[in-house]
């Protein structure tokens, strides 16, 4: 068993965890380094909320003990009141990060009032691995086998039991990541569009860990002039813009947060427009009834540019929901 499993409010803001519970996990023998098979580690009998918060708690740990000797460096697992961290990180860090992941929690929760949701059974998983080399080693397992994707310093992987993966760096790099990324994780229960899980988490961080701007406006307005057409739009409204490896992907994101900061004037109206939105035709009938506007005005309004309306036959795969 663990040294000591803490009930919501006793934890501190990091407690390191010396060993494993005893829960037996199935493992999915396709990947190079260990993952679950999910599916066949439910409980075993039907059991309570809390049991079952408890018994996802501990299979989640026992896997994150199992992965902290996969890789060449060791890695220290760590947990608060909502959070497990298997951490390349030193004690000390390893606290602040939790402790700032605790804070980050309970603020998007409140700044996505209606539409962020905690619930689900099992703490949260973040990973902070040492370097770039253990971090592509690690989401190429989640990755398809052919394609090109674009870097990045971290994630949230919805796939099996959801969790944060970063490359380990200055908290004022990590903060910001860990802020977009716990949006993803909130409003994972929503089967949105791409373009409005990405809009949520931008407009999200840029609000309590805002970065310095990569591009000054009139630069940006010049890239999104010449880079979205009717092809490359569709991209967008599909999700598949996001996979992008080139000006696209940050474009993407850009256009995304314009048009929820748009939308977000109208808290309400906000909240309304993202539980109706589906990415089978990337939230325009829910546009027009929450709206009461075609998705393609509001690229207008955004950006200064008229476009088609997503078109879902032009989607090569159905909807493209990049990672979502």
């Amino acid at each position: 068993m663990f040294s000591k499993w803490f009930s919501k409010g006793e934890a501190p803001a990091a407690y390191p965890l010396t060993a494993a519970t005893d829960v037996a996990l199935v493992w999915d023998d396709k990947h190079a380094i260990p993952i679950p098979d999910w599916t066949a580690s439910e409980p075993s009998k039907a059991v309570s909320d809390e049991e079952q918060h408890l018994h996802w708690s501990h299979a989640a740990a026992s896997w994150l003990n199992k992965l902290a000797v996969a890789f060449d460096k060791r890695l220290a697992l760590y947990e608060s009141e909502d959070f497990l961290l298997l951490s390349a990180l030193g004690l000390r860090e390893s606290e602040v990060l939790l402790d700032y992941a605790q804070r980050a929690l309970k603020r998007n929760l409140a700044t996505l009032e209606g539409i962020a949701s905690n619930d689900g059974f099992g703490k949260f998983v973040i990973m902070v691995l040492h370097d770039e080399d253990d971090y592509y080693r690690y989401v190429s397992e989640y990755y398809p086998q052919d394609g090109e994707f674009s870097f990045s310093g971290g994630m949230y992987i919805q796939n099996g039991y959801g969790h944060f993966v970063f490359c380990k760096g200055s908290m004022d790099a990590m903060e910001p990541t860990l802020v977009h990324e716990l949006t993803h994780a909130l409003v994972g229960h929503l089967p949105m569009p791409a373009w409005v899980n990405e809009g949520l988490a931008v407009n999200t961080e840029r609000r309590w860990a805002p970065r310095p701007p990569q591009y000054k406006p009139h630069e940006l307005a010049y890239m999104h002039s010449k880079f979205w057409h009717e092809e490359t739009m569709q991209e967008f409204w599909s999700g598949k813009s996001y996979l992008r490896p080139d000006e696209g992907n940050a474009l993407s994101y850009d256009l995304a947060q314009r048009l929820i900061e748009l939308i977000g004037k109208d808290h309400k109206a906000l909240a309304r427009f993202v539980s109706k939105a589906s990415g089978e035709d990337a939230g325009n009938q829910a546009a027009l009834e929450e709206l009461n506007m075609p998705l393609e005005e509001l690229v207008q309004h955004a950006i200064g540019a008229s476009f088609v309306a997503p078109d879902a036959s032009k989607w090569s795969q159905g909807a493209e929901k990049g990672w979502f």
